[in-house]
């Protein structure tokens, strides 16, 4: 009976906590999962992206996947300011980079301990597996996104303030996730910068893109910046994790990635921006020199029409840097999608069930997104892979797929 007692529920959604004898340990354990339905619509004769066969008549294709299954536990060890946080996801996790071709083969995602130093209020050191302190999206977990992970290995001093947060990571490159310390996706090192003002509001604002009715007002403005360099002290890697990543075969180099964004929220209503950009110079295996910039831009807004229901809409593109294209080639170096939907919250103010339709449009050619063409870089279109997945590749505009899917957090 006194065990059992230790296991309480904090909220809607907030999962539940268990004690240790003398108070002094805890341990919370949160569940999220997805389930979609996604109907997609191309016109005739095209190739598939995810696997690169000509799909004839079947202009139509439709079906059901589990994009994300995470159990999460976290909590503190002996004392409030030594924390923890263990993640791991059955879902769709497909990457062939890392090795995991089996689109359900278990994967930790968050694996890290935390200090927070006593002596020096709001600075912490943070140690593991976790998310590059780089693009707001990624860092904005996908339960409390409107539309419906980018991990690295390494070490992370951060401090918050009033006003003022900032993050800087030592790590393993922003492919690193899971792997071991000379595995593929390895970089030789990579370094990681994030700063953030917040103008307004309180911080604890900001851990979704939702902004209930009777909101107060919020803003932040935010940069950050990655370097990494790969192929001396890790050559095993044979530049497959950066083909993946970058769309070349880049044996040895350097990758810098950037981005500025901004987020403003109020009674019912959210507006949120961020520029990207992503540069590469390196080698390939044949001893050709590649030099690529690209950037990518992402606008997105919401309002609640009633107390549950969240209409919202967002345009992201991505330009390519023209090298990128063999001389001739028809594929738009210019990438525009659009998203319309409405999510609908079944307990009001609460993440803990929501539903959402999405309807996403591919306005010109986008096979560049797919095999045997450039991906892109770490953020585009959107900075998750859910609307990637969600297209399939057509070489013209008009590439449609409609997303209705529901999602449980406890």
């Amino acid at each position: 009976a006194e065990r059992s007692s230790l296991l309480q529920g904090s909220g809607e959604g907030s999962g539940f906590s268990l004690t240790s004898g003398d108070g002094a340990s805890t341990l919370n354990i949160n569940a999220f999962f997805q389930f979609r339905y996604v109907a997609n619509f191309r016109d005739d004769g095209q190739t598939d992206g995810a696997a690169p066969t000509t799909i004839g008549d079947n202009d139509f294709t439709h079906g059901f996947e589990i994009p994300r299954a995470r159990i999460d536990w976290s909590g503190n060890v002996a004392q409030d300011n030594i924390t923890y946080r263990i993640n791991g996801d059955f879902g769709y996790n497909n990457n062939a980079a890392l090795g995991n071709t089996d689109q359900h083969q278990f994967q930790v995602t968050w694996a890290y301990g935390q200090y927070a130093f006593e002596s020096a209020d709001g600075l912490f050191l943070r140690f593991g597996q976790f998310k590059a302190p780089l693009l707001w999206e990624e860092l904005v977990d996908p339960e409390f996104q409107l539309a419906g992970e980018r991990s690295v290995q390494g070490l992370m001093l951060g401090y918050e303030a009033e006003s003022f947060r900032g993050y800087f990571s030592v790590n393993d490159g922003l492919l690193s996730a899971g792997t071991t310390y000379n595995g593929g996706g390895e970089s030789d090192i990579g370094l990681t910068a994030r700063g953030e003002f917040k103008f307004a509001g309180d911080w604890a604002q900001f851990t979704d893109f939702t902004s209930w009715r009777n909101s107060d007002y919020a803003g932040k403005v935010g940069a950050a910046i990655h370097w990494e360099t790969f192929g001396d002290t890790n050559p095993i890697m044979g530049g497959t994790a950066h083909a993946a990543g970058i769309g070349t075969g880049i044996t040895e180099g350097d990758l810098i990635v950037y981005t500025a964004d901004a987020a403003v929220e109020g009674n019912g209503w959210n507006v949120f921006g961020a520029f990207y950009g992503s540069h590469i110079d390196g080698d390939t295996a044949g001893g050709t020199d590649l030099d690529f910039s690209d950037f990518g831009i992402a606008v997105q807004g919401g309002v609640f029409v009633t107390e549950q229901i969240e209409a919202f809409a967002r345009w992201d593109a991505i330009f390519f840097d023209e090298d990128r294209f063999a001389a001739g080639s028809s594929a738009d170096e210019d990438l525009h999608f659009l998203t319309f939907g409405a999510n609908y919250y079944m307990i009001p103010e609460s993440h803990a069930v929501k539903a959402s339709l999405e309807l996403l449009w591919a306005l010109n050619d986008n096979t560049a997104l797919f095999a045997g063409g450039p991906v892109g870089f770490p953020g585009s279109t959107g900075g998750s892979a859910s609307s990637i997945t969600s297209y399939l590749g057509q070489d013209d505009g008009g590439e449609i797929a409609i997303r209705a899917q529901v999602g449980v957090l406890f």
